[in-house]
Formats: C-alpha cells, sequence, structure tokens
C-alpha cells in the first residue's frame, strides 16, 4: 500500500473514532507515522468518550489476564513445592486447607490455640522467609480470667516474636452475667493469623492440589 494511500486511510479512520493504536494494527504502519497524519485530527466528545471506554475495557481485561497467568505460575510452583515434600510445606498446606479463610491474596488462619498459631507463623518464617511487615494479628479477647488486656498483648507479643504495629484490631468481649458460673478458658483469646501475601496464598493452594493428587 502506498504511504498516500495508507496517510488517507488513517485519517478515514481517525475521524471514524479509532484509536492510534488500532489504526496502526490495521494498516501495519508505525504508531508514531500514524499519530504525526492524525494530529490535525480533532475527535468528538462522544467519540473520545468511546474510545476512553473501549481502552478502560482493554486495559482491564489485559491486566485480569496477566494476574490470572501470575497466579497460575504460582499454583504451578506450589505443586513442584509438594512434589519436594518439604514437611513445613507440607503442615502450611493441610492447616490452611483445613482452618485457612480461602482469598485470593490473602492467607488467613484463625484459632484459640495459641501454639498452632505459633507453629503455622514458624513454618511461614522457615518456608518462605516472609517479610514481617507483611504479617498481622487480630484478636477477639474475653475478659473475666484474671487477665488484664495489658498482659494479653504482652503474651502475644512475646509469644510470637511480633510488635505492636502487627497487632491490626483488638476486640474485646464483656462477661455481662452478674454471677458467671463458668470461666473462659481461652485465656488468650481467638487469634487470627494474617499474610497479606499473594504468591504464597496461591503455591498453598497449588500445594494442596499437588498433595491430594498423591493419594
Amino acid at each position: 500500500m502506498a504511504k498516500t494511500e495508507e496517510h488517507q486511510k488513517a485519517i478515514v479512520l481517525r475521524k471514524e473514532g479509532h484509536s492510534i493504536n488500532r489504526i496502526a494494527e490495521i494498516l501495519n504502519v508505525s504508531k508514531g507515522s500514524i499519530s504525526s497524519w492524525c494530529k490535525h485530527i480533532n475527535m468528538t466528545d462522544e467519540q473520545k468518550s468511546t474510545l476512553y471506554r473501549k481502552n478502560a475495557l482493554h486495559a482491564s481485561h489485559s491486566m485480569s489476564k496477566k494476574f490470572k497467568e501470575r497466579r497460575e505460575a504460582w499454583q504451578e510452583q506450589g505443586r513442584t513445592d509438594a512434589a519436594n515434600q518439604n514437611p513445613d510445606f507440607f503442615a502450611l498446606c493441610m492447616l490452611f486447607w483445613a482452618e485457612g479463610s480461602k482469598r485470593t491474596n490473602e492467607l488467613i488462619i484463625t484459632n484459640c490455640d495459641p501454639l498452632m498459631i505459633k507453629f503455622y507463623l514458624n513454618c511461614l518464617r522457615r518456608y518462605f522467609k516472609i517479610n514481617e511487615n507483611e504479617i498481622y494479628i487480630r484478636l477477639r479477647l474475653h475478659l473475666g480470667n484474671g487477665k488484664t488486656i495489658d498482659e494479653i498483648l504482652s503474651f502475644w507479643k512475646k509469644y510470637l516474636s511480633i510488635t505492636d504495629m502487627q497487632i491490626k484490631k483488638v476486640d474485646v468481649k464483656q462477661d455481662k452475667r452478674e454471677n458467671p458460673t463458668k470461666k473462659n478458658i481461652h485465656l488468650y483469646g481467638n487469634c487470627q493469623l494474617l499474610v497479606y501475601n499473594t504468591e504464597i496464598v496461591q503455591r498453598l493452594y497449588g500445594g494442596i492440589q499437588g498433595f491430594v493428587n498423591k493419594f
């Protein structure tokens, strides 16, 4: 196709409301040439609005595809991790499968047994070498067992080796009974461990699949 013919077709397509990228694709011409040829053309507000919506939709689809491919790659890595039969990874997968909240990019484990929370966190630290600023806890406390809030918070910080900044939220439930006959046996409340790391979550999903396929 001659340059003058390409030039004229580019102008027609631009007046129809096509994007520079789309015109370059149709005519197999560089975007720089198309931009130079069409720079004098003023699109209508309706054309601009339509083009904006198309571009936003295309960007959204492209981003969704990219994220999906990334998740699938991490899940495949998780299946490879499972094949290596590391005991820490096995424990992480099985407890996440049984106790975890199934999110796309958050690992959440909730339990009232401090030993279980500590065990899981230690496995995470050993296997994934996670950054401490990705680790948080939420606490739901029941008072009335002789422990103050400060004592309970100090326990969790020392037991899990975390800082005040890693305690994301504390909910306190008061015992409103006048004469409680039974004390709450969970002295240190209910702990929710949160790790904000999409790669870890997706590798655990893949690891679960890998372990299940062995049986």
